[in-house]
């Protein structure tokens, strides 16, 4: 039984160890396999014993690779749904406001609800969220319409239940992340394709952060001193607004 106990702890400390690599590798189709990877070696380690997990690894792994060579469009390789709208010729902006601005060291975050409306009135009113990203010459634009806004919301909500946000000052353990499963592609959601916002909250307590990227994107904007219930509610405060227009 002790020999149990000292396994299962040094599995939770492998957890933590890796956590920041398993969130952030979670962003590709390549990256989902080495997820799965590690979350078996944890059930390894605390349910079969060191001997089994090298086996059980390998054979996880290789099926998760296997699956991502089967499945369809990569993730964010398409514009999101409202973007595809508004990159059309004849799209106008008929309302919009700035909902929130975030500036910390030269990286940037503009959230911006708006109404899009098709010059020959084919299409009905497109209602939804801009959030636009930069860190110096890296930029991100990403469009939300009300669906995949209220779906981050909540994803973000989620985060912050996990972290023990709502309950007091639990924050991610050192040099760890933690997202949300509407982010990771590996549940083959039929929104992982489209270009929208993914977020991971990383840090510990003395040094926190809200890191936002693009899905399927490299680059990632972080923001210190921010947490996942912040950009809920800003994002709470644009969907009511956009309810009015």
């Amino acid at each position: 039984m002790r020999i149990s106990r000292v396994i299962a702890h040094q599995s939770l400390r492998i957890v933590d160890a890796v956590s920041v690599s398993v969130q952030r590798a979670a962003r590709t189709q390549r990256a989902e396999s080495s997820a799965l990877y590690l979350h078996v070696i944890v059930v390894g380690f605390a349910k079969r014993g060191p001997m089994r997990v090298s086996i059980t690894v390998l054979y996880c792994s290789f099926c998760a690779t296997a699956a991502w060579s089967q499945s369809g469009p990569a993730v964010g390789a398409e514009p999101s749904r409202m973007e595809a709208f508004a990159n059309r010729q004849n799209v106008h902006t008929t309302w919009s406001n700035e909902i929130a601005r975030w500036e910390n060291n030269g990286t940037r975050l503009v959230v911006t609800a708006l109404v899009l409306e098709e010059g020959d009135h084919t299409v009905g009113n497109v209602r939804g969220v801009k959030i636009d990203l930069s860190s110096g010459k890296v930029k991100d634009q990403l469009y939300l319409d009300e669906q995949a806004t209220e779906r981050t919301r909540s994803a973000l909500e989620e985060i912050a239940d996990a972290v023990g946000l709502s309950r007091g000052s639990v924050r991610p353990g050192p040099n760890g992340c933690v997202g949300a499963k509407e982010f990771w592609a590996l549940y083959e959601w039929p929104w992982n394709k489209y270009h929208e916002l993914n977020a991971d909250f990383c840090g510990d307590a003395s040094n926190s952060a809200l890191v936002l990227y693009g899905r399927g994107k490299d680059e990632s904007f972080r923001f210190p001193g921010q947490n996942p219930t912040n950009l809920a509610r800003i994002l709470a405060s644009a969907i009511n607004l956009l309810k009015e227009h």
